[in-house]
């Protein structure tokens, strides 16, 4: 606790810095989350088992705070508006002990669809990579197409327009399958206690915050990495075998239709009011599934 006066002699934005740095403890446990789960299998498996203190800057601190400000005021206009059915959807279970929350699922277009939405600096021109797998899992888990907004932190430009853009995902089976198949083979090389190749079309611009990038990139062996081992070739064949599996069951047509019917009549039951009065009184099968 500061006590009065403890402060004086100090500069005022080296208080304020100290104040939004703070330390928060890790313990994923095998825990997956969506967002860090469909790009890379290394990603996926080395998040999951994140253990330990993690500091969140002061600098990620006010970057969360205006992304969430930014988020809201997303989701509100489209409330007044009336194309928000739901916001902060949770994920239900697919066998993989995945954890994770759709920004918003909106009706637009005479579809029924899962927004992911994102500040940024700049606004991109296609979707980041990470965003897009992110953005894909929650398409095949919930059977429903998919769009990424992003939205700068410099709302609008010099004459007033709006820094934002919207893009359609892409929501094929190959795409949604590569996303999906990241996710399955990490949850599976954890529970075998083995550590995946990273894969070759990931690069150093798209880890990010993954807990293991100064061990993923660096010159030498990479034999082991926060206590996971690189598989044999025996464990790979079985890896790959089981995910394929696991990949086909979750893309099942039949599953997906029995996921995005059970989205659908919670959305009915407890999503806003516009969802309640399109979803009690529409052929569901009208909105293009």
């Amino acid at each position: 606790m500061i006590t009065y006066g403890e402060n004086e002699e100090k500069n005022l934005n080296e208080i304020v810095v100290r104040g939004m740095t703070n330390i928060r403890s890790k313990t994923r446990d095998g825990r997956l989350y969506a967002s860090q789960s469909g790009q890379c299998e290394r990603k996926t498996a080395l998040t999951s088992t994140q253990v330990g203190n993690e500091v969140i800057t002061a600098s990620m601190n006010a970057y969360f705070k205006i992304g969430e400000t930014i988020e809201e005021l997303i989701l509100d206009s489209l409330f007044d508006q009336g194309i928000l059915l739901f916001k902060q959807y949770r994920l239900p279970d697919i066998g993989i002990n995945m954890g994770g929350y759709v920004d918003g699922i909106i009706f637009v277009d005479g579809q029924v669809k899962v927004l992911e939405i994102k500040s940024c600096g700049t606004v991109p021109n296609k979707p980041k990579p990470d965003h897009l797998a992110q953005t894909l899992i929650y398409s095949a888990i919930t059977g429903l197409p998919a769009q990424i907004m992003y939205m700068s932190r410099q709302p609008a430009d010099f004459y007033g327009n709006m820094n934002i853009e919207t893009f359609d995902i892409e929501t094929s089976t190959e795409n949604l399958s590569k996303a999906v198949w990241s996710a399955v083979y990490g949850y599976l090389a954890v529970g075998m206690g083995v550590l995946p190749d990273r894969p070759p079309h990931m690069k150093k611009s798209y880890c990010g915050f993954c807990p293991g990038f100064n061990d993923c990139w660096k010159t030498g062996p990479k034999n082991e990495i926060k206590g996971l081992k690189s598989p044999t070739s025996d464990q790979h064949a079985e890896l790959v075998e089981s995910t394929s599996k696991f990949v086909e069951a979750i893309l099942n047509p039949v599953a997906t239709k029995d996921r995005r019917i059970g989205v659908l009549n919670f959305l009915s039951k407890n999503g806003t009011r516009y969802a309640k009065n399109l979803l009690e009184s529409s052929d569901w099968s009208n909105f293009g599934f």
